[in-house]
């Protein structure tokens, strides 16, 4: 994880109760399922264990397995994006929507149409990130871009006229200290600047 990250996040931790509420809900949530998930794996071992004592082995495997695929695709790690938007596309696709149709059916499908934003690290990698087709209007090639964990919509790091807020993804001019949809105070390079003085 890059020095860069690791400071936003330090950073909004101490000075966004949001934020650091949220990350202590995610943490909870994830440390209840790897304690349930690795007790019921024990439990198991122990029952192998009266019937073959070597299988105890292939539970330990399997635990640290599960640890391993839970860590991963938690919203701890699984959504981190540190990185410049290097290409941006359009993908349309079929949605299902709940709700009534003519027919008096319950779900509809509806076309939509996604921005895909193709992020590339520093260290070589990249990732996609579909939103809807408003940020467009946020986002461009060559902007620096951070998803924290845990957060809904990414944030520009780049100077513009339009922020967006990770919180509730509203899209709102920069000369606004505080998002007008839920509150949260603005976060984008120049805030990010004034936390760390």
């Amino acid at each position: 994880m890059k020095e860069e990250y690791k400071r936003i996040r330090r950073e909004l931790f101490a000075h966004s109760p949001r934020f650091k509420k949220l990350q202590s809900k995610i943490f909870f949530r994830f440390a209840i399922k790897v304690i349930l998930l690795e007790l019921l794996i024990a439990a198991f071992a122990v029952g192998a264990f009266s019937l073959a004592p070597t299988s105890v082995y292939a539970f330990i495997i399997i635990g640290i397995a599960v640890l391993y695929y839970l860590t991963k695709a938690s919203k701890l790690i699984g959504t981190r994006v540190l990185g410049t938007v290097t290409d941006i596309n359009r993908i349309t696709r079929n949605v299902t929507r709940s709700g009534m149709n003519q027919r008096g059916g319950t779900f509809r499908m509806t076309q939509n149409t996604f921005s895909v934003f193709t992020i590339s690290s520093d260290d070589g990698n990249t990732q996609e990130i579909e939103l809807n087709v408003q940020y467009e209007k946020v986002f461009k090639k060559g902007d620096r871009i951070i998803r924290l964990s845990g957060m809904k919509h990414p944030v520009d790091l780049t100077p513009e006229e339009l922020l967006i807020c990770p919180f509730c993804g509203n899209i709102f001019p920069t000369e606004n200290q505080d998002c007008i949809e839920c509150g949260e105070p603005a976060l984008n390079a120049r805030a990010i600047q004034n936390i760390e003085r």
